[in-house]
C-alpha cells in the first residue's frame, strides 16, 4: 500500500514491488526522488481518487499540487492561509481540495485551476487539525484544537448547524462514513468518538 513520508521540507513516493529476500520477508519499498518545493515543513498530503494528483500542505502556508506520475509541481502555490497548514483532502471527484490551519480557517480550492473558491471557512477558535470531504462533496467536517468538529456546507460555505462537543482534548483526526451519515473522530484525549450527523449526537 502506497505511503508518503515528509521530512525536510520535501517529500518521497514510495512504491511497494514484490521482493523475496534470503529471510523470505514480505515486500521491500523502491523510492524515486523526493518532491522538493517546499521551504518549510510538510505537514499534509494527500491523493485525487484517480492516483493522477497529489497535494501537500506546509508550514511555509503553502498548498502545492504535483503530477503523481512525474513528480513534477502543477502551477504555482496555492496562497491565502497565514499560518500553517495541517490538514488536506480531496472530494472524491478530484475536483476540489480543502485545507485546513493553524490560522483557524478552512479554504476550498479548485483542483484544476488552483483559484480559491469562496471566503475561508471561520468559526474555529483553535488551528484545524483534520478535515474531510463527505462522499458526496456536500459537506466538510472540521476537527480542532478547540476540542470541537464543524460541519460545513460546500455550496453556501456555511456551518450546518452548532459544533459537535464531546472531545476532551484537541481533535486530530476525522472519516466520514461510507453512507455520509455518520463520522469517527479520533483526539488527543485518547478517544474515539462516532457521531450521528443527522442530529449531531453521540453514538
Amino acid at each position: 500500500m502506497p505511503s508518503i513520508f515528509a521530512r525536510r521540507f520535501t517529500y518521497r513516493i514510495w512504491f511497494f514491488r514484490s521482493y523475496t529476500s534470503s529471510l523470505g520477508c514480505g515486500n521491500r519499498p523502491a523510492g524515486g526522488e523526493p518532491l522538493r518545493g517546499h521551504t518549510n515543513g510538510v505537514k499534509a498530503v494527500a491523493f485525487s481518487s484517480n492516483g493522477s494528483l497529489i497535494a501537500s500542505g506546509s508550514e511555509d502556508h503553502t498548498v502545492r499540487l504535483w503530477d503523481a506520475e512525474t513528480g513534477q509541481t502543477i502551477g504555482e502555490p496555492l496562497r491565502g492561509h497565514t499560518s500553517s497548514i495541517n490538514a488536506i483532502a480531496f472530494s472524491r471527484d478530484g475536483s476540489r481540495i480543502v485545507t485546513g490551519s493553524s490560522d483557524r480557517t478552512l479554504r476550498l480550492w479548485n483542483a484544476a485551476t488552483g483559484d480559491q473558491m469562496g471566503e475561508p471557512l471561520q468559526g474555529h477558535t483553535a488551528p484545524v487539525q483534520a478535515v474531510s470531504f463527505s462522499p458526496d462533496g456536500s459537506r466538510i467536517v472540521s476537527g480542532s484544537e478547540d476540542n470541537t468538529i464543524r460541519v460545513w456546507d460546500t455550496e453556501t460555505y456555511c456551518l450546518l448547524e452548532k459544533p459537535i462537543q464531546g472531545h476532551e482534548n484537541r481533535v486530530n483526526s476525522l472519516a466520514f462514513s461510507p453512507d455520509g451519515l455518520q463520522i469517527v473522530s479520533g483526539s488527543e484525549d485518547t478517544t474515539i468518538r462516532l457521531f450521528d450527523l443527522s442530529f449531531g449526537e453521540l453514538i
